[in-house]
């Protein structure tokens, strides 16, 4: 995230984390807020399998607890330094949750001699650490790195208008590729989720989501954008996005959307996952296979 910061903008930075933060939310509906496999350390003891642990839980969560050890020890200016030491100390070797723990206490106690915000840090934010609810308490973290919400604000008033219009010919006939002109592909997502979320318990029209992919041609868009409207259209049950989530949730395999886009064909219509999977189930990695099928019931 910092170096999408410093290479593409503030702006897009945001727009990303609001992104993540989004699929974090997902990630811990999908197991639960409850489940073992939304702490930041699970308990894969019991014969547990670890990549039935896979999501965005690690990637995410763990960037909220590096974003808050951030925050404790006085900002970016105080902490930057010690993820460069941190690296340098650790490098070639294997890091667990408590050696990370202990050398950034070490770290700063002796950054605390010289400098009194850290060492007034130390005593106070830091100390308050629980560090074993950090580590092992489910759900969404406590902690989670502020969203300058300016950013967001032209995406998410482009989603109400679609929510708005609802299957009303004449809003829909309203709509054009001109409302996303100098978009990027971040603030298309944001858009995306924000429509996502809006409709869990009420899906769009039908005639919404034909009407968007006409105006905004998502089937040709970048496999970020084709992915979030692929499950918008299904949620919708909108034949018009079968074929084209067949064709991508087969092209590649990557978990990230192959396993997603399968939950979502198996909502529209679980004899089409099944048959699908069935019969591409060999041409994935072993990993994804297995996954798929749990997903499935297969």
């Amino acid at each position: 995230m910092k170096i999408l910061r410093d290479v593409h903008g503030p702006e897009e930075a945001q727009l990303q984390l609001a992104s993540r933060l989004r699929d974090l939310e997902e990630s811990v509906s999908e197991y639960g807020n409850e489940h073992n496999f939304t702490r930041l350390v699970p308990d894969l003891s019991g014969k547990l399998d670890p990549d039935d642990a896979f999501s965005t839980v690690p990637y995410i969560k763990g960037m909220s607890l590096f974003s808050l050890l951030e925050s404790v020890v006085g900002g970016e200016e105080k902490f930057q330094p010690f993820i460069r030491a941190y690296f340098a100390h650790f490098a070639g070797g294997v890091v667990s949750s408590q050696s990370m723990r202990d050398y950034f206490l070490e770290y700063f106690q002796a950054q605390a001699a010289t400098d009194p915000d850290i060492a007034a840090a130390l005593t106070g934010p830091v100390a308050a650490l629980d560090w074993e609810k950090l580590w092992n308490a489910p759900g969404m973290p406590d902690f989670i790195p502020a969203v300058d919400k300016s950013p967001l604000e032209e995406a998410k008033a482009l989603s109400e208008r679609w929510l708005q219009a609802g299957d009303d010919v004449a809003k829909l006939a309203a709509f054009s590729s001109k409302d996303i002109g100098g978009w990027g592909s971040s603030k298309m997502t944001v858009f995306l989720d924000t429509l996502a979320k809006s409709t869990e318990d009420t899906n769009l029209p039908v005639a919404a989501v034909e009407r968007m992919q006409d105006v905004y041609d998502f089937f040709s868009a970048n496999c970020e954008l084709r992915f979030r409207f692929l499950r918008l259209g299904l949620a919708a049950r909108w034949a018009g996005a079968v074929d084209p989530a067949v064709a991508m949730a087969t092209s590649q395999g990557r978990m990230k959307y192959t396993r997603p886009l399968y939950r979502s064909l198996k909502s529209y219509d679980a004899e089409i996952a099944r048959e699908t999977f069935s019969k591409h189930r060999g041409g994935y990695h072993p990993i994804c296979s297995k996954m798929v099928a749990s997903d499935l019931g297969v």
